[in-house]
């Protein structure tokens, strides 16, 4: 959880827009997800090599 980074940070006035903490997290949930399917497609081609 970075609540406390990002509250301080809309404080200082970097994220002006509402439901940027939302969109953050579905970013990262996207980084996730997208280096668990790079991950897998690297093992499966290393598994077929």
């Amino acid at each position: 959880m970075l609540s406390p980074e990002t509250t301080h940070a809309s404080k200082m006035g970097k994220f002006e827009m509402p439901g940027t903490t939302r969109a953050i997290k579905m970013a990262a949930m996207a980084k996730c997800l997208k280096a668990q399917l790079v991950g897998l497609m690297l093992s499966r081609n290393s598994v077929n090599t």
